[in-house]
């Protein structure tokens, strides 16, 4: 007769095992995922440069094709310089009394050298 442990041991094994093979299909899944948004993007892409190239396009595009306004038929400004915030002013934190003649002691008149 088996003993409990044995039992416990190959029940166990026998769980890692489909854990292991579920995430094999898993990686493989996620792999093939990848490929197939990758070359859903393509066609998108390609459509939509199609769309704009076509010969004879009238269509709008960009924002107001969604909102079905007609298209300008002016050309579009140049973007305004980024305007550039002043740079803050340096604070310069004073040094208490105590620690300047602390540090006083650390260095050598010029004199003396």
């Amino acid at each position: 007769m088996p003993s409990v442990v044995g039992l416990l041991e190959q029940r166990e094994l026998t769980a890692r095992r489909r854990v292991d093979d579920l995430r094999e299909e898993a990686d493989r899944l996620q792999a093939e995922l990848a490929v197939a948004q990758r070359e859903w993007n393509e066609w998108i892409i390609a459509r939509s440069v199609g769309e704009v190239l076509a010969p004879g396009n009238d269509a709008v595009v960009g924002p107001a094709a969604s909102e079905g306004l007609p298209a300008p038929d002016v050309q579009p400004a140049r973007p305004e310089p980024a305007e550039v915030a002043p740079a803050p002013e340096e604070r310069v934190d004073p040094v208490p009394r105590h620690e300047v003649a602390g540090m006083a002691r650390h260095f050598v008149p010029l004199s003396t050298r």
